[in-house]
């Protein structure tokens, strides 16, 4: 998918952010994704609390690019 699109997974060079399952710690894997064009900046990108979900929330803050 990244190749064809050309679009860039915002967690690239900001380490593992694993969002899933919320329980069971030692067992949480980084599965939900945030891809970008070379358009946007991405200014910050963190996981939320959790709300209830299997999943943890993914806050992603963006900029365009000029």
């Amino acid at each position: 998918l990244l190749a064809t699109t050309g679009l860039t997974d915002s967690a690239k060079g900001r380490g593992l952010e694993p969002t899933w399952p919320t329980t069971l710690k030692w067992l949480r894997i980084p599965i939900d994704f945030c891809l970008v064009s070379k358009s946007i900046s991405v200014k910050e990108r963190r996981l939320g609390p959790n709300i209830g979900s299997d999943h943890f929330p993914l806050l992603v803050d963006f900029a365009g690019i000029e």
